[in-house]
């Protein structure tokens, strides 16, 4: 292995569903290298702007843990431009479509316990795969969405209604996805 510092490296944490680990992910000119996270104590810059919240516990008592999340704004649980709230909804539909593609692997994956391990190992296979292409697609996802929020501050900074353009775009964004999990469900299925 050759060694490179990683001081000053930008990329993302990510979290793999199936493994249930998370890798650090570097994209660099629309390729990316994934890295398994070896050391126990990284030292972390957020500078995703205000898309991420810390949220902490108000007392002791509280049954919570303290949580690195989407701030409320990104949400669309405080003011927001109305456009990008109606694009919380489309995300809320692809949530839905992971959570049922997820759904879809593991009911697969329990038709081949029974089978010989080659073809649990192929389903694994395809497994990855689906997470790689599914990361992939919703980093491209969000950083479609922070752009169309960019745009949409803009038009409702000047006072203008939102042009069909953009929800189109988000649309044709969140169709593509689908397009994604669709042919790696059949791909499984085979």
């Amino acid at each position: 292995m050759t060694e490179k510092p990683a001081n000053g490296v930008k990329g993302y944490i990510l979290y793999n569903i199936f493994d249930h680990e998370y890798f650090f992910r570097v994209y660099d000119h629309g390729k990316h290298t994934d890295y398994r996270l070896a050391a126990e104590d990284i030292k972390v810059e957020i500078i995703s702007g205000d898309h991420l919240s810390l949220y902490e516990r108000e007392n002791e008592d509280e049954d919570v843990e303290n949580k690195l999340d989407w701030s409320s704004v990104y949400l669309g649980k405080s003011k927001v431009p109305s456009a990008y709230i109606k694009q919380e909804a489309i995300m809320n539909d692809q949530r839905q479509l992971f959570d049922n593609l997820f759904a879809k692997i593991k009911e697969i994956a329990s038709q081949f316990e029974t089978t010989a391990a080659s073809k649990i190992e192929q389903v694994l296979e395809v497994a990855d795969q689906l997470t790689i292409k599914v990361s992939d697609q919703l980093n491209h996802l969000h950083e479609t969405m922070d752009a169309f929020l960019k745009k949409a501050q803009e038009v409702e900074q000047r006072g203008e209604v939102m042009a069909d353009e953009l929800v189109a775009a988000m649309n044709q964004e969140l169709a593509q996805l689908q397009k994604v999990m669709e042919d790696l469900i059949a791909k499984l299925k085979k």
